[in-house]
């Protein structure tokens, strides 16, 4: 089984660490593309109109002035610099450095197109849903890079996609056996769908199966490790899955598989 995530805007910059080093990023085959979009994004940044090209606040100079220094920055694995909910939830900060990479997991991005959780990234910020100057829209331009390499590298494993908008438009992987997972939440017989806590719930997800590393039909195994799971939200209120949904995978013209996985929580 291989999990997809998205990245998150909540980081943590690394004070120390080494200089980005493309050629130490997972698919090494993508670099010349993400000298690419690297430069774009230099020249975007560097522009009177930055803020509002990438979609910022005007609270993000810092984050603008960081896109200026990619090349010179501290770096750190991306399962440190990553701190957003489903990051905290997941926990991947936790696994030992050496066993980073081979958790089966990759970190889409709209940066680098795709990383490893062990992968030394510098702080940025890039979303994958901007159209980028010299660019284009990054989804669009990554799907076609994407594609290919991901698809050598899955070959016949199972995803779970955790992925939403933008992320999962980068590359739909119609070529996959795909599990997408949404997170509901179900009170008097009426439901919701969950946006935000969605993170906590995914990464919780995550983490779960990371832990167990299950073998066998990725159905079955979210199926039973989702029950268990527990969390609190803002007002310390606890809540947990009551339920797991999987529907009937449904063939693509591309010789995969989608099925949804929603959890319902109470």
């Amino acid at each position: 089984m291989r999990i997809w995530l998205p990245p998150s805007e909540g980081k943590t910059p690394p004070s120390t660490g080494p200089a980005l080093d493309l050629d130490r990023l997972v698919l090494p085959g993508l670099r010349d593309d993400r000298i690419r979009v690297i430069d774009a994004l230099s020249a975007a940044s560097a522009r009177p109109d930055a803020l509002e090209v990438l979609g910022l606040g005007a609270r993000s100079a810092q984050e603008i002035a960081s896109n200026l220094a990619l090349h010179g920055s501290a770096c750190a694995p991306a399962a440190r610099l990553f701190t957003g909910v489903l990051y905290g939830a997941a926990r991947l900060d936790l696994v030992a450095p050496g066993a980073l990479d081979s958790l089966p997991v990759r970190i889409f991005s709209g940066l680098f197109g795709v990383v490893s959780p062990a992968d030394p990234l510098p702080d940025h910020r890039l979303a994958m849903g901007r159209d980028l100057p010299g660019v284009g829209s990054l989804a669009a331009f990554w799907r076609p890079r994407l594609e290919p390499a991901l698809r050598e590298e899955t070959g016949s494993q199972e995803v779970l996609d955790m992925r939403s908008g933008p992320y999962r438009q980068a590359c739909p992987a119609p070529w996959a056996r795909v599990l997408r997972v949404g997170v509901v939440r179900e009170r008097e017989g009426v439901r919701r769908t969950v946006s935000h806590d969605a993170k906590k719930w995914r990464g919780l997800l995550t983490r779960a199966l990371l832990a167990e590393a299950p073998s066998g039909e990725a159905a079955e195994a979210v199926d039973r490790i989702a029950r268990g799971l527990r969390a609190r939200d803002a007002s310390r209120d606890e809540h947990r899955v009551v339920d797991v949904e999987i529907d009937e995978a449904r063939a693509t013209r591309a010789g995969g598989t989608i099925r949804s996985v929603v959890l319902v929580i109470d």
